[in-house]
């Protein structure tokens, strides 16, 4: 089954296909398997040893002045970005350099560094703005999707609601079914979504017993009721 659309992050991967991003034409060099990361914010920066200014999830982006030269700086600084948990390192190519250092690549390559380079010059203003103005904008989605939930939650407890219907609103709501179990005593609740009751009891149990066979799932404790822990969101295809 699928989630919802009430995307609440921007991926590296993301980013690069904004038509901002696009324009420069950018090529993924090394560590490809970091295009899924969280991009927290955009810095762009020309300093040396920038890595000891961030605080992780950036995407950097640079014109490769502050990169340093010869093999021993790449690994350093590949290094410390990768220490420090960036998203990604996008360097333009044009003004500084016409191409990536093949021992910076290799440097990202062995530290798990995403690697990106602008084959054609973009505006980093720009990309800074967008991506930015994205984050802002979804961070208040979540909020009013927040809210939005949390006014149903209080009106269908207002008027009598019971669990077996809050779990149904729940699972309306992240478009998966959803488990309430009683802690040491199984599962007390259950809303299937849109599957039918054997599919989707069937899909909790292999997650409970923690197949390798279990879609993926969540489990989280339930503040309202002390001895029972709500496991959601869970696809059951």
């Amino acid at each position: 089954m699928d989630f919802p659309s009430h995307a609440t992050s921007v991926t590296v991967r993301d980013a690069l296909a904004l038509p901002v991003l696009r324009r420069g034409v950018p090529e993924v060099l090394a560590g490809e398997s970091g295009l899924d990361a969280e991009i927290r914010w955009v810095h762009a920066s020309e300093v040396l040893n920038i890595a000891s200014l961030l605080q992780g999830g950036e995407l950097l982006l640079t014109t490769g002045m502050g990169l340093g030269e010869g093999a021993a700086a790449h690994r350093r600084l590949a290094q410390d970005l990768a220490d420090r948990g960036i998203a990604a390192l996008v360097i333009e190519l044009g003004s500084t350099l016409r191409a990536v250092p093949s021992s910076l690549v290799r440097a990202a390559e062995d530290s798990g560094l995403c690697l990106i380079a602008l084959n054609r010059e973009v505006r980093f203003v720009e990309v800074t703005e967008t991506i930015h103005r994205l984050l802002i904008d979804q961070g208040g989605e979540m909020l009013r999707d927040a809210d939005q939930l949390h006014r149903r939650f209080t009106a269908l407890m207002l008027g009598g609601a019971g669990v077996p219907e809050i779990l149904t609103e729940l699972a309306r709501f992240v478009g998966n079914p959803v488990f309430l179990e009683r802690s040491g005593h199984g599962l007390a609740f259950h809303a299937p979504y849109k599957s039918d009751d054997e599919t989707a009891l069937g899909a909790w149990n292999a997650f409970s017993r923690g197949l390798a066979t279990a879609p993926a799932g969540s489990m989280a404790m339930a503040p309202k009721f002390d001895t029972m822990s709500p496991k959601q969101p869970m696809d059951s295809d």
